[in-house]
Parts: C-alpha cells; sequence; structure tokens
C-alpha cells in the first residue's frame, strides 16, 4: 500500500488477527496526483546517478514521444539525475497538466534528446 492511500487513511493493525482496518482520515477525499507522463523508472549505477525506464504506458505522452523499455535517462528538463533526484523527478512527472519535459535518454549507445508534455490519461 503506496504513501497516495495511507496519507488519506487511518489504518489499525490487529497483529493477532493478521488484519488492517482502514478508517477514512482528514484527507480521504483529496485528489490523487498520479504520474502523467506514462513512465515507470528505477535508479541504478554505483550512486543511483542513471535512470532505467522500466514501462512506459501505451498511448502516454512518454510512448507519443518514442521513449522506449530499457532507455537510459541522463537528464530531465536539462538538469542531471544526481542533482534532481528520484523523489523530485517522480514528483515532476505528476506535476501538473501541460508541463513540458525534456529528457536526454541513451538508447542502445546513441544519445537521444525527447520532449513531451504531461496530460491526464487515466
Amino acid at each position: 500500500m503506496g504513501g497516495e492511500i495511507l496519507a488519506r487513511v487511518n489504518p489499525t493493525f490487529d497483529y493477532l488477527r493478521e488484519y488492517v482496518y482502514l478508517e477514512r482520515g482528514k484527507n480521504y477525499k483529496k485528489a490523487f496526483k498520479h504520474d502523467m507522463s506514462g513512465l515507470f523508472v528505477s535508479a541504478f549505477g554505483p550512486d543511483l546517478e542513471l535512470l532505467l525506464v522500466d514501462h512506459v504506458d501505451e498511448k502516454s505522452p512518454a510512448a507519443n514521444a518514442g521513449i522506449m523499455k530499457n532507455d537510459i535517462i541522463l537528464k530531465v528538463n536539462s538538469q542531471s539525475i544526481q542533482t534532481l533526484g528520484l523523489t523530485r523527478i517522480l514528483t515532476m512527472l505528476r506535476a501538473r497538466q501541460g508541463k513540458r519535459i525534456k529528457l536526454k535518454i541513451v538508447r542502445d549507445g546513441e544519445v537521444l534528446k525527447k520532449r513531451f508534455k504531461l496530460e491526464k490519461f487515466i
């Protein structure tokens, strides 16, 4: 269960019976922020300085821009992955509809630049 859900509920753990009870919390009706790029990424490398594209949703802005599984992201909006960090990058990909995203990627040894706008596609 992710943080987006846990932020909306008050969990009670019944360890004896192995149950979790969820009660509505103060943020229960708050709108979910979700990724608007269609990218699923993971950090890798000795210092987690690179991002690997694990999956690209079909018909998403990233897919339409030509980003593919196993692409390696070097920069987001002209900033290195090390400078931004994974958490900040994921926040950028949920920012707001219409925000422009520029990626510098490596595919099969070739450096490519890709651009797209964030949009709600779910």
